[in-house]
């Protein structure tokens, strides 16, 4: 950059500068003249016919209409049968549906848990009896009357305390 340009280049920025600084100390300018209460009650006029107009105009293609249901129930109220032979076939189909399988001893394998401990492989077996939730590893009881005998993978081999029978549950 050439001496004579960058003179140039100099005043240019102190020009910019004086001209902000000048703009920036200058009197605010005068408010405009109040035209008076005139212009708004034109305005308010204006504004009251144009908000008669929109509720003439809605009042008239809006109405309120019935909703078919209510919002806030959840179940809606069964109709009376007109077949009087519809409870024998409700009770009918109930009575033949399959019941499944009772477990004597009330228990249930819901949940195996595995950690990898300084011994090898550390399983918890997670057994729900209905009431309560236990979480055991080989060699605890299950209540007062089961033992753990071993647990797999996917299940768990539990001992009768009382009658030396052995229960297997899976997980499902």
């Amino acid at each position: 950059m050439t001496p004579e340009c960058s003179m140039r280049a100099a005043t240019a920025v102190a020009a910019a500068w004086m001209m902000g600084v000048s703009i920036a100390c200058s009197p605010p300018p005068h408010p405009p003249p109040d035209t008076g209460a005139s212009k708004q009650d034109g305005q308010h006029a204006v504004l009251a016919d144009e908000l008669a107009r929109l509720r003439v105009r809605s009042g008239a293609s809006i109405g309120l209409q019935k909703v078919g249901r209510n919002l806030f129930e959840f179940v809606t109220p069964r109709r009376p049968s007109s077949r009087p032979d519809d409870a024998r076939v409700r009770s009918a189909v109930v009575d033949a549906a399959p019941q499944p399988a009772s477990r004597p001893h009330g228990l249930k394998l819901v949940g195996l848990a595995e950690d990898n401990g300084s011994s090898g492989l550390d399983r918890t077996a997670i057994v729900s009896s209905g009431r309560e939730l236990f979480f055991v590893k080989e060699g605890e009881g299950v209540g007062e009357r089961y033992r753990v005998v071993r647990i797999s993978g996917d299940s768990v081999e539990l001992t009768d305390a009382e009658g030396a029978a052995s229960i297997r549950l899976s997980l499902r």
